[in-house]
């Protein structure tokens, strides 16, 4: 069989990836692009919204950059496929034209004149005792904040999710994959549809069935692109379009999400530990497990809304020095950071900082908290670095029950992805916290290698999902608990759960 190549683009919160990824998974190509910035709105700091426009030119600008440097493997491309970050929505006329911004999932505002629903659904809320959880899902549904501002949702034919308008760009097929539907939409979790026209989650969001798109399987031809974007990008014209998955989908496929004895974790701007298993199942009542870009798999997974983002808004803040030191050394400052925090104490001396924990598990009445700190004093600034990456594991660990309470075998590896994936010396810590092996696949591209097995299952180079992975992904690095290490995190972990609860 001849080679085949695909394109996939990954597009996150910090960047837009556009990568030319072999069929034997290896990156042999790549552009990365800041992503933009979000429309000012001085008077409404909650506000998080990009310019949609910003939003396509950037498309198109990385896979221009990427098609201009005519690596020989694009004469073997079979097609292209999107991965996007989460709960972004965005409203459309009846020619897909957008009336109103990408509303980002960093978006805080909330909807204060709920329209009230009917007294017989109230009722059963209140008996079941979820009229608070209802009415928080409803506050920060993105829908019903338009509606409470604006005639959008009166005007708007269709609301998709950012993978569904990029693809639209494409190839003019608005169509999306059911595993891209992660936020505050009537989507069945568990069956992988949209709910029927009459259930009461309609209601509650302000939405009606017409205005949801078409949603197909992972690996289903979208389209192919139009002559129009070809022009603008470079790409062959009638070049297939593939459906993919949300990004965290494709990465915690791509990462061996469904192997046994597997766990998920991954340190990007936000942290999740993660498991897939063939049976709908929730770690926490409310909280519900997302559809993978396998058939008939579900991960179960929790997420800390402030990942490495904190260490990141830490070094932005206080950091000037090891920004000026890292950019005399040519490297970012994180990895600065990452070769010295072996010199700090396990424990930072005392000193913990607990991450924000995420808001889908506050509409679930896990706990709600703001980001803390307790310990500070004299503290130097490598503790806090080191003491704000073990909050994020420690709020990892914590959590890790729940997971394995729902995996189809007891958990004996974790497998590490996102940009957290790069540091030998976080990956020894997550080992040496947990008291597990971790692994991690060939690439930190996981995102962007899970969309890239789904061109290469709907292009016909290998038989299903799992074949592509099999063939695609491949264990690089092993790192096994230092006991010494492990024995010291498990006595601070229960001193802090004594503190934290």
């Amino acid at each position: 069989m001849e080679p085949a190549s695909f394109i996939a683009v990954d597009f996150g919160t910090q960047s837009l990836r556009a990568l030319l990824v072999s069929d034997g998974g290896e990156t042999l190509d790549a552009v990365q692009l800041a992503s933009p910035n979000f429309i000012d709105s001085p008077t409404e700091p909650q506000r998080k919204e990009y310019q949609p426009s910003a939003v396509i030119s950037l498309l198109e600008s990385a896979l221009k950059q990427l098609t201009s440097k005519h690596h020989p493997a694009l004469s073997q491309l079979r097609g292209i496929s999107i991965t996007c970050q989460r709960n972004c929505l965005i409203a459309l006329d009846t020619n897909a034209r957008p009336i109103s911004n990408l509303v980002h999932w960093s978006d805080k505002r909330r909807a204060s004149k709920l329209v009230p629903m009917p007294w017989y659904q109230r009722l059963a809320f209140a008996v079941a005792g979820v009229s608070e959880r209802i009415h928080l899902l409803r506050q920060k549904a993105i829908v019903n904040v338009w509606s409470e501002g604006s005639d959008i949702m009166q005007k708007a034919n269709k609301v998709v999710q950012l993978s569904a308008w990029l693809q639209w760009h494409l190839c003019q097929t608005l169509v999306d994959s059911d595993a891209s539907q992660i936020g505050y939409l009537p989507f069945n979790f568990k069956t992988g549809v949209w709910y029927p026209s009459y259930n009461w989650r309609y209601k509650a969001l302000a939405i009606t069935s017409k205005q949801l798109p078409k949603l197909v399987p992972p690996c289903q031809r979208l389209g192919c692109v139009t002559a129009e974007v070809a022009q603008k990008t470079g790409l062959p014209v009638g070049l297939p379009v593939y459906a993919a998955g949300s990004d965290k989908a494709c990465e915690s496929f791509a990462s061996g999400g469904g192997l046994a004895g597997v766990a998920n974790i991954s340190l990007g701007s936000a942290a999740t530990i993660s498991v897939e298993a063939a049976s709908y199942q929730e770690a926490y009542r409310y909280l519900p497990a997302f559809p993978s870009i396998a058939n008939n798999q579900h991960i179960v997974e929790i997420q800390l809304e402030q990942g490495l983002w904190l260490l990141s808004l830490l070094l932005q803040q206080f950091g000037l020095q090891e920004q000026q030191q890292a950019q005399s050394l040519q490297l970012s400052v994180e990895s600065l950071v990452m070769q010295h925090i072996d010199t700090i104490p396990i424990g930072c001396n005392g000193l913990t900082i607990k991450p924000t924990e995420d808001e889908q598990a506050i509409l679930a009445k896990i706990y709600a908290s703001k980001s803390s700190a307790q310990g500070l004093t004299n503290t130097q600034r490598y503790q806090a670095y080191r003491a704000c990456l073990e909050g994020v594991l420690f709020g990892l660990k914590r959590e890790f029950h729940r997971v394995q309470a729902c995996s189809d075998s007891k958990i004996t590896t974790l497998r590490v992805s996102g940009g957290g994936s790069q540091s030998k010396q976080l990956l020894q810590m997550v080992a040496d916290l947990f008291n597990l092996p971790v692994e991690t696949i060939h690439t930190h591209q996981a995102c962007a290698l899970g969309a890239a097995m789904c061109v290469a299952v709907g292009s016909g180079r290998y038989r299903d999902i799992t074949q592509a992975r099999e063939q695609m992904a491949h264990v690089k690095q092993r790192f096994l608990p230092n006991r010494e290490n492990s024995a010291r995190y498990q006595k601070y972990h229960q001193d802090r759960r004594q503190q934290h609860g």
